[in-house]
C-alpha cells in the first residue's frame, strides 16, 4: 500500500498498476489552551500531533468519495472523540471555537 497526501493530484506523480482512490479527512485544531505536552506524533484510532504555532493537531475523519462529508461541527466531535480514546488525560471540555 502506499499513500499519497497530495489531494487528487496524486496520478500525476507517477504511472501506477492500480486505480487510485481518493479519500478525505477532516482534521480538527485544539486551542493552545489544552495542556497536552507531546513531543512525538501519538497514534492509534486516529492522531494526535505535537503543538507547531500554538496548535495541536488532531483527526482524522475519514471519507471516501461515496460517503457524505461529515459537518464541521461533525467532525470536530469524531475528531475529539479521538482524542479522549488516545488521550483521556485531556479535560472534556475543549472548546475548539477558540482556535
Amino acid at each position: 500500500m502506499v499513500i499519497l497526501a497530495n489531494a487528487a493530484q496524486a496520478q500525476h506523480l507517477a504511472a501506477f498498476g492500480a486505480p487510485l482512490r481518493r479519500i478525505g479527512g477532516r482534521l480538527s485544531l485544539l486551542p493552545d489552551t489544552v495542556p497536552v505536552a507531546l513531543r512525538t506524533v501519538v497514534s492509534g484510532n486516529g492522531y494526535v500531533l505535537p503543538r507547531s504555532r500554538g496548535l495541536i493537531a488532531a483527526g482524522s475523519t475519514y471519507e471516501t468519495e461515496e460517503d457524505a462529508a461529515p459537518s464541521e461541527s461533525e467532525g470536530n466531535a469524531g475528531n475529539l472523540k479521538r482524542l479522549y480514546g488516545l488521550l483521556p488525560e485531556c479535560p472534556p471540555d475543549i472548546d475548539l471555537a477558540l482556535v
